[in-house]
């Protein structure tokens, strides 16, 4: 039963005549079908096991629908909120949804390094006080579970090494 599949194989799909051919047709093709299962099962394994994905914006239930407020908008809001601390330069906002589809605000900033200042922990913590209530009294957003600031870059201060 084998040798008459391996012949049927072998006609179809290979040069059956010489087994040394054979067995390395084999082999290739064993080979390139064990690399592509790889492949796809690392892929869904990415895409399963990836937490974070961008949420378009914030929706926010009314008395005659819903309103949605875009991730832009919450974006531009906080750049303006930036602007009241001198410390950090706001260099990239995201809004993302975690894996339990609560919303997460992330923030990248710069922090330029002054001997004489506050330190970041001070100034982030009255930061996120700050953009909570803006974003409670301007638009209504209540549910930002999480603000995480990632200090990308400092600026050391001219004349200062």
């Amino acid at each position: 039963m084998t040798a008459k599949i391996t012949e049927t194989i072998g006609n179809y799909l290979f040069n059956g005549s010489d087994g040394e051919i054979f067995a390395f047709q084999c082999g290739y093709l064993t080979g390139a079908m064990v690399a592509l299962i790889f492949v796809l099962v690392l892929g869904l394994l990415l895409t399963v096991l990836r937490g974070s994905r961008r949420a378009r914006g914030v929706a926010l239930a009314s008395a005659h629908g819903r309103i949605l407020i875009s991730a832009t908008a919450i974006s531009d809001l906080v750049k303006s909120v930036g602007t009241e601390f001198p410390a950090l330069e706001i260099l990239k906002v995201g809004l993302y949804h975690d894996r339990k589809k609560t919303l997460r605000l992330s923030i990248a900033v710069s922090f330029p390094y002054n001997p004489d200042g506050e330190s970041i922990v001070t100034v982030s913590e009255n930061f996120k006080t700050r953009l909570l209530d803006v974003l409670k009294h301007n638009l209504g957003i209540e549910n930002i579970q999480n603000i995480e600031i990632n200090v990308r870059k400092g600026k050391p201060k001219p004349g200062f090494y």
